[in-house]
Formats: C-alpha cells, structure tokens, sequence
C-alpha cells in the first residue's frame, strides 16, 4: 500500500509539484487581494489563504508519516493536487460568481471539501497499514478516535460553506470564517483526544 516515511527521505519531484500547485492557488488569492480596496475583500483574501494553508498543512503532515510518492499516499495526493487547481481557478469567481457556467462559489466549496475528505481517507489508510505493521502510529485506539473527530468535524463544517456559497456578500464571509474556525477547533480536539500534540494534528 505505502511505506513509512523514515528520518532519511528527501521530498520527491512529486511533493514539489503538490507544493507548487498550492503556491499557484496562493498567487491567484494575491492578485485578487490586490484588487480589492476594502476591508471585506481583503477579509475574503485571507480566508482563502487560511483554505489553502490548512489543507496543505494536512497534506504535509501526512507526507511526515508515509511516502508522498507511492500508494495510496501518491494517489490521494494526486486527486487533490487537481482539486487545489480547482479552488485556484474558481478564486476570481470566489465571492461574486460571474454569469455563465458552474456557480464559482459553490465549486470551490466541492473542491476544498473533496480535499478534506480525500485526506481523511488516505489516513485512514495510512493508519490501517500501521496498525497491521504494529508501529506506534497505528497500533492504539487514538487513531480511531482522531478520525472519527476529524470526520464529524468536516460534516460540521460542510453546511456552513454550502450555506455562505448560497447566501454570498458579508453572509458567506462570515460563514467561511466560522467553517474555517470550526474546522481547526475540531482539529485540535482530534489530536488531544487522539494521543497527539495539538502541533501533530
């Protein structure tokens, strides 16, 4: 399936690429930012920063605990290096939706939900094969607890992004921020009460 990352791997061409695509989506944030000359636009900037940061930082403490460049570990990551490339496209259309086609800010939220989720399933893979390998990071009932945590979370927090999507203007910045802050809230929690450091999570 995937091996362990050890205290000797280096980051593969493929990581780089995952990183690059997040610093793509992050350029596009910038330029929108440069654009707006309000406080509320710049508001909406940084929440999309925060989206981009908090699943890259997923992804990369995945990458701490397997391969990044086999498996199950390699696939997921693949899948969401496109969806990342989708919430990079949809960035313009983040906040106001322009006529024609899918509805931008729904299509975001389908993408950065799809990236939740597919990290989610990866860890669990992950700590399935630690559990039956019998390493520490699969063989107590932390890991269990951590993902159950982390899955009632990402349901939490799906209703307030589809909501904001809906409803637009201040309405989606407010809800984003609390699925954001829920988000990480439950991520928290996940690590205590999964035999984590809260900086583990």
């Amino acid at each position: 399936m995937t091996g362990p990352a050890r205290e000797n791997h280096r980051t593969t061409a493929f990581e780089l690429f995952f990183d690059l695509v997040f610093v793509f989506a992050a350029t596009r944030v910038t330029v929108l930012m440069a654009r707006e000359h309000g406080v509320h636009g710049l508001v909406q900037g940084f929440l999309l920063l925060a989206l981009l940061w908090w699943t890259w930082e997923a992804f990369t403490w995945l990458g701490n605990q397997a391969r990044a460049d086999d498996g199950v570990v390699r696939g997921g990551m693949a899948v969401a290096s496109a969806a990342v490339f989708v919430v990079a496209l949809t960035v313009p259309e983040a906040w106001r939706d322009t006529p024609g086609g899918l509805d931008g800010p729904l299509v975001l939220v389908g993408a950065y939900v799809l990236v939740r989720a597919l990290y989610l399933a990866v860890r669990f893979a992950v700590d399935g094969a630690a559990a039956e390998a019998g390493t520490a990071a699969g063989d107590d009932e932390g890991a269990r607890r951590r993902l159950g945590l982390s899955l009632a979370t990402l349901l939490a927090v799906v209703p307030l992004l589809v909501a904001g999507a809906l409803l637009g203007g201040w309405a989606q910045t407010v809800l984003f921020a609390g699925a954001l802050a829920v988000d990480r809230a439950g991520t928290h929690l996940a690590a205590r009460h999964g035999g984590l450091r809260v900086g583990d999570a």
